[in-house]
């Protein structure tokens, strides 16, 4: 395994702290994710990545994702861009992350195995009333979402 990856679970395996206690042969994936930062300079600096993503064929935001809904006409950049600026508030910066683990998991930085485009989308569409990553676990919102999402980065 790579020193630069991250093992990192899905949600459902994540989310299930006693299961993933009670089988000592249960291994997470590599994953190589990266963060919102480095999506949001690659189309200068990292350009065989961002065309990789397709992240540029991405017309709005709100094509994919639903919350946050104020992102909704920004194109995938400009929600990178964005941040947590006051134009277009995002505090947990939920929509970067999001645009970011598309990215990730199509260039195959994080396996589907881990988030993929449903995933993703779930994850959106659930963030105000609370995503369940597996029946019985406790909802996660927005703060809880983008923690999950780092966990796939590799630094």
């Amino acid at each position: 395994r790579s020193s630069l990856a991250v093992s990192c679970l899905s949600p459902s395996a994540t989310a299930s702290i006693n299961l993933l206690h009670s089988r000592t042969n249960r291994q997470g994936e590599d994953c190589y994710g990266l963060s919102p930062g480095y999506w949001k300079n690659a189309p200068s600096n990292h350009i065989g990545d961002w065309n990789a993503s397709g992240a540029a064929l991405k017309v709005r935001f709100g094509d994919t994702f639903a919350n946050p809904s104020n992102l909704a006409n920004l194109s995938f950049l400009q929600v990178l861009q964005n941040g947590n600026g006051p134009s277009m508030p995002d505090n947990d910066e939920l929509g970067a992350h999001l645009v970011a683990a598309w990215c990730n998991w199509k260039t195959g930085k994080v396996p589907a195995s881990v988030l993929d485009e449903a995933t993703l989308i779930a994850m959106s569409l659930n963030s105000v009333s609370g995503y369940v990553p597996t029946p019985g676990a406790p909802p996660w919102y927005g703060v809880e979402i983008v923690n999950f999402i780092k966990s796939t980065f590799s630094g």
